[in-house]
């Protein structure tokens, strides 16, 4: 357990740096992740599912907060690539266009 800090009586300064660590800690692994095609493409998959580049709008108010919330984690994933490298998210781009077109020769189209 934590000491108590009569300069910081409510763990503010505490919270902070916890939350830096964890912070640190999340690019860390991201960037990782990202270093490998699997993690690349975990990514992407998360990143067009979350259908980011979408309307939210939807028949109900419950819809349309689902679907927001759903876009709002995809645009922070994309954010959290671009802060770590901006060429990072063209390249998933590229690789996602990539097996695109193979899947397409696989099913011969």
């Amino acid at each position: 357990m934590t000491q108590y800090d009569p300069d910081d009586p409510n763990g503010d300064q505490l919270k902070q740096r916890i939350q830096e660590v964890r912070l640190e800690e999340e690019e860390r692994l991201l960037s990782l992740a990202l270093s490998t095609e699997e993690g690349r493409f975990l990514a992407w998959l998360i990143l067009d599912r979350s259908g980011r580049e979408n309307l939210s709008f939807a028949d109900s108010d419950r819809g349309t907060n689902f679907n927001e919330g759903r876009r709002s984690l995809g645009i922070e994933l994309k954010n959290s690539i671009v802060a770590l490298d901006p060429r990072l998210f063209e390249h998933l781009d590229r690789e996602a266009r990539q097996r695109e077109e193979l899947y397409r020769a696989r099913v011969g189209e």
